[in-house]
């Protein structure tokens, strides 16, 4: 075995059934807050009743896990550049070594952790067809000026590099010197006409 770190999360749970179940009895983080957000709100509680007075360790068993944010339930993808080191498996459209940010093209709203309590998914940015590439803006977001997928002004996605003679923040408006039959729906490629 080799020289490993102190965990930063960890979990001790007990049996009262030789080892068919376990439930957990206590937990360790490095801080409170971590507490609350991987483990939940009941965490925090002391322990209010226990039926035994000794204990004793007949068998442990340590694992680890990867700091993914709440968007994976695996760490197997290999780094890369040191490939004993494993990432996360991202989920809900997230990217990076820990899922810490949405991935291109995902950016309509802020990146937050996902929580069992308050999940949350990447979401892409509605350039009506128009663009792949976006970035968030928390001042367009503060402004509600940017459409979601969803038909509702939530988010900050500005849609970059528009095509099909489009421009704006969603893609939605026609170039100089073009412009939209009334019969053409903003996400077809031929909406901005001369």
């Amino acid at each position: 075995m080799g020289i490993s770190p102190r965990p930063g999360l960890w979990v001790l749970e007990k049996s009262a059934d030789y080892g068919l179940t376990y439930t957990p009895w206590q937990y360790f983080s490095d801080s409170a807050g971590d507490c609350l957000t991987y483990f939940g709100k009941d965490s925090n509680e002391p322990i209010s009743r226990d039926d035994s007075y000794f204990y004793s360790i007949k068998d442990i068993s340590i694992g680890g896990r990867c700091m993914c944010n709440g968007h994976a339930d695996t760490c197997d993808n290999r780094d890369p550049n040191d490939p004993t080191i494993l990432l996360c498996r991202c989920q809900h459209n997230t990217c990076g070594p820990k899922c810490d940010r949405c991935c291109p093209g995902y950016e309509q709203k802020a990146w937050r952790q996902s929580k069992s309590y308050s999940p949350f998914s990447c979401e892409p940015c509605n350039c009506f067809l128009h663009s792949r590439e976006c970035v968030y803006d928390a001042e367009t977001d503060r402004q509600r000026l940017s459409l979601d997928i969803h038909g509702k002004y939530e988010g900050g996605g500005v849609c970059q590099n528009c095509q099909h003679n489009t421009e704006g923040i969603n893609c939605n408006r026609c170039k100089a010197t073009f412009y939209r039959p009334y019969e053409k729906h903003w996400n077809e490629t031929d909406v901005c006409q001369r």
